[in-house]
């Protein structure tokens, strides 16, 4: 079997009190920018991956390819607060899958 996967580091952002690179913090959602792309899965674990349908009518999909997609995704991230925020991209089928960008919409509390 094919498999690929991608495991960004946290996201660290500036704050008031310096970055949040060691503070606890929970990511709810995360944009995904894909190019050309399809069969893509994520979550937080390799036991709890999701599949992301493509079709659903809030993308835009800006593929001038049959049955890829370009464009952006948001989807709810599971978990809590903890240092790590771990997120798993992956595919298990040998189709194209190009991230250009996360964008996460998280919390940060103190260290």
């Amino acid at each position: 079997a094919y498999t690929s996967k991608l495991e960004p580091m946290k996201p660290v952002v500036s704050t008031q009190m310096g970055t949040s690179a060691a503070s606890i913090t929970t990511v709810k959602e995360m944009g995904i920018s894909l190019l050309n792309s399809a069969g893509v899965k994520y979550g937080t674990s390799d036991s709890a991956l999701y599949d992301i349908d493509l079709d659903d009518a809030r993308w835009v999909n800006l593929s001038e390819i049959d049955d890829l997609f370009t464009g952006t995704v948001a989807v709810a991230i599971d978990g809590g607060f903890s240092l790590e925020s771990p997120l798993i991209i992956s595919t298990n089928s040998p189709l194209p899958l190009t991230v250009r960008a996360l964008i996460p919409r998280m919390d940060v509390t103190g260290r």
